[in-house]
């Protein structure tokens, strides 16, 4: 089963790893991916990233359990 299989129609939010924090800002690296679905299409598109994880569920509603790690 792929990603678009197990989320259809559904948000979710892939943590794409350790990133190199970025000595000139104190925000962290961006390093999770919010997907949504596309309207009539059985895909996903990448509508925000970011380094805060629990901003991004707050700000989109994702449930702990639509969220995924890429190995």
């Amino acid at each position: 089963m792929n990603l678009e299989n197990f989320f259809a129609g559904k948000l979710f939010i892939s943590d794409l790893g350790e990133m190199p924090a970025d000595a000139e800002h104190e925000e962290p690296a961006v390093r999770y991916a919010v997907w949504a679905p596309v309207n009539g299409m059985e895909r996903h598109q990448i509508v925000e990233v970011g380094g805060h994880i629990e901003e991004l569920m707050i700000k989109y509603g994702i449930p702990a359990e639509n969220i995924c790690v890429l190995a």
